[in-house]
């Protein structure tokens, strides 16, 4: 679905879906922007810069809630990344 402003600064409604936790209406923004901000990066200063800036997040992020950090340290040692990497990659 293609957005076609009626204005130059018309910024679309996000999707009108109710669903609950991490993919709440806010967080599904919040996690797009970051996405598309992290693509734009790779493409502008290249893979690396990249990876560098989402390590120094994560750094500072993690000093500023260590709850936080350990609680999604926790939750990842009981998720399998790369069958969530073959999962999206193959998705169509």
């Amino acid at each position: 679905m293609d957005f076609q402003p009626e204005h130059k600064n018309q910024i679309p409604e996000p999707a009108q879906t109710q669903t609950q936790g991490i993919f709440s209406k806010g967080n599904t923004i919040a996690i797009f922007t970051m996405l598309s901000i992290l693509v734009t990066m790779k493409e502008q200063l290249g893979l690396e810069a990249m990876l560098e800036y989402v390590e120094k997040y994560l750094t500072i992020m993690g000093g500023q809630n260590p709850r936080m950090k350990y609680a999604v340290k926790y939750a990842l040692s009981l998720m399998s990344v790369e069958k969530m990497y073959h999962d999206a990659i193959t998705k169509t």
